[in-house]
């Protein structure tokens, strides 16, 4: 079931500065239950430091069940030894999302707030990459503001393509930590994940039928999309024209047996077009199967696959399951 966001959390950096084996640089997170110490964890300690070359600090933890709020402790040596941070990030991961390697994604979320970071990116949408064992793959920014400021919240967004040898990936909250200079807040609200299928070459004009098998759970606000099946469709170029929804839903209960959801769309010029499969992760998960598309002749009746077949299928993994 694929949610957004926390409690699992990323935390990115750089450091360099001097250590030693008996005072090594420390960075610890200490949970705390309504003000009361609820224990820590170290994430990551060096008695190697470099003064002259910075080195990247990546870990992840969970919040332990009861965890109201957390702090950061950096801890530099106390005696002949000191640190420097920069670039420090803090990121809220969801659920591991089943992925293929190669699959194009859209990604986008309304941000808002008032966050200072001294000309560096105080928020970002990030994505953690994890191959078939859980061992992380990399991670990379999709989108990232600077000194970000918005009120009210702005829709930002970016598309991404799995590397190689994912077989998950968690998408990411990010804002800046660093305490010289991170100042503010920032809110995340309906973060938007699509899978989007490879480009189909289509006729302009000619009507498709698209059709889906559909589980999961919604509980989205009134008079919001929070899940979809849709036809992207693109000229030549490869510029997007028009998104035309086949399936819509705010509220939907189907955790465990499939539905089939099916519609038509076509597009007067458009000579290319994508299956896009979306679902808001915070208010819900899908999982989309058996996704086919079929072109459909003037008197709607499906003409016979020729030499090029005009019907595609699209095994999409989903969200969450």
């Amino acid at each position: 079931m694929a949610t957004c966001c926390g409690p699992e959390y990323h935390l990115h950096a750089y450091l360099r500065g001097q250590a030693s084996l008996n005072e090594p640089a420390q960075w610890r997170v200490h949970f705390l239950n309504n003000g009361e110490d609820n224990g820590n964890q170290l994430l990551w300690s060096s008695a190697n430091l470099n003064s002259d070359a910075w080195q990247e600090v990546s870990q992840t933890f969970t919040t332990p069940p009861g965890v109201t709020h957390f702090r950061l402790e950096l801890a530099a040596p106390r005696f002949g030894g000191w640190l420097a941070l920069d670039g420090a990030r803090l990121a809220a991961l969801s659920d591991a999302i089943p992925a293929q390697a190669g699959q194009d994604y859209a990604l986008s979320a309304l941000i808002g707030g008032e966050a200072e970071a001294a000309g560096q990116e105080s928020a970002a949408l990030v994505l953690a990459y994890y191959d078939g064992s859980g061992t992380p793959l990399g991670a990379e920014t999709v989108w990232g503001g600077v000194d970000y400021s918005q009120s009210p919240p702005v829709l930002q967004s970016g598309s991404f393509t799995t590397p190689p040898n994912t077989a998950s990936f968690r998408v990411g909250l990010a804002a800046s930590v660093d305490n010289d200079m991170a100042d503010g807040w920032l809110l995340f609200d309906r973060v938007a994940l699509t899978a989007l299928s490879q480009p189909i070459p289509v006729v302009p004009g000619q009507s498709l039928d698209l059709s889906a098998n559909v589980r999961g759970v919604l509980d989205g606000p009134s008079g919001q999309t929070s899940g979809q099946s849709a036809a992207h469709f693109y000229d030549a170029q490869g510029n997007l024209l028009a998104i035309d929804p086949i399936w819509q839903a705010t509220d939907y209960n189907q955790p465990t047996t499939p539905q089939t959801h099916s519609g038509s769309a076509g597009h007067a010029t458009a000579t290319q077009m994508r299956v896009g499969l979306t679902t808001v992760l915070d208010e819900g998960w899908l999982a989309f199967d058996t996704i086919k598309l079929t072109s459909l002749s003037a008197d709607c009746r499906p003409r016979r696959p020729g030499p090029s077949a005009d019907q595609y299928r699209y095994r999409g993994d989903g969200y969450g399951r």
